[in-house]
């Protein structure tokens, strides 16, 4: 099969079908008994897993800030090019802050706090947990955070094994909506048709597979 831009397709079947199997295929977690993978140059995948969060002794903003870390970088050369301008009127300077001033503002350097703020508060993180250490947080909590800080990151092909479990109603309402809303590719898991029914434009049934 192929999955073209932008496509949304969900796999559904039975349990012991290999759903879990192809996706593990897919990230290379395990290699194919036959068969090839190929992917576009160009394309970044995104997969759920513990090894979204980086580390749980960060704070929950440091770690969603994480995902914007060419524009952070961005952000520490400026204040260094700024201190470096209050003792050398250099035009080296002037015009390497000026490059990099308007490529922050195009990268949405003035937006992504916001736009994090935004996203956590949908999946109902409020700002008093955004200085909580993530090991702080339950189980449910991170795998929210860590739904927040994949669709922030913004790969453009999303892969997904099962990802209402352990989501009450609101968080499951928050991802359909995020998923509708996503500019990229999707391969999702799932047996609740009532979710992935308003996201997806293909249903492959994999027990047809075979």
């Amino acid at each position: 099969f192929s999955i073209n831009k932008n496509d949304k397709v969900a796999i559904i079947g039975d349990n012991g079908e290999g759903k879990t199997t192809l996706l593990k295929i897919l990230t290379k977690q395990i290699e194919p008994d036959k068969g090839s993978v190929f992917f576009e140059n160009s394309e970044s995948i995104g997969y759920l897993s513990q090894q979204v969060i980086d580390n749980v002794e960060h704070t929950l903003m440091e770690e969603m800030e994480l995902s914007f870390t060419k524009i952070k970088k961005m952000e520490l050369e400026m204040a260094d090019l700024v201190e470096k301008m209050n003792y050398h009127s250099d035009k080296n300077l002037i015009e390497r802050y000026s490059m990099l001033h308007d490529l922050y503002t195009n990268e949405g350097g003035y937006e992504y706090k916001y736009l994090i703020q935004q996203m956590l508060f949908k999946f109902g993180f409020n700002e008093l947990d955004y200085q909580r250490p993530l090991k702080s947080f339950s189980g449910g909590e991170r795998t929210r955070a860590s739904f927040v800080k994949l669709l922030l990151t913004k790969p453009s092909f999303l892969l997904l094994d099962e990802p209402t479990n352990h989501l009450d109603v609101d968080a499951k309402e928050a991802l359909k909506e995020a998923l509708i809303e996503y500019k990229g590719s999707i391969l999702l898991i799932c047996h609740e048709p009532e979710f992935y029914r308003d996201v997806v434009s293909q249903v492959w049934d994999c027990s047809k597979w075979t």
